[in-house]
Parts: C-alpha cells; sequence; structure tokens
C-alpha cells in the first residue's frame, strides 16, 4: 500500500494513466499471443508479469524524462 500511496503523490491521474495503460495492454497482447502459440500457462504467466514491468519501467523513465526537461 505504500508504494501505491507514493505513486498516487507522485504521478496524477492522467500520467498514472499514461504509465499504466500501455503497460497493461501489452501485458495483455502478450498472454493472448503466447496462449495462442500454445505455450505451457506457467509460462505464459511469467512471460506477462516480465513484459507488464518491463513496460511499466519505460514508461514511468519516459515521464519522469519529460516532467524534468
Amino acid at each position: 500500500m505504500r508504494i501505491v500511496a507514493s505513486l498516487k503523490r507522485r504521478y496524477p491521474l492522467p500520467q498514472a494513466a499514461a504509465i499504466f495503460l500501455p503497460s497493461l495492454a501489452t501485458s495483455m497482447a502478450t498472454t493472448f499471443g503466447l496462449t495462442l502459440a500454445g505455450l505451457p500457462k506457467p509460462l505464459v504467466t511469467a512471460a506477462s508479469f516480465v513484459v507488464l514491468f518491463a513496460t511499466l519501467a519505460i514508461a514511468v523513465a519516459v515521464i519522469d524524462r519529460r516532467n524534468r526537461a
């Protein structure tokens, strides 16, 4: 809960949406694609979480860079 509270203070709602929506969309697309490819469920879940957090980190870095400039 502390992490969520700190994110709420740091990023207002439009920025939070710009961070979370692309991350969620890419994770869902990864899940869909890997499931269609017939990979085992644990592998699909692990890959989806990796994509989710990688996209989240990239989005946060881009938004922080824009705010500093």
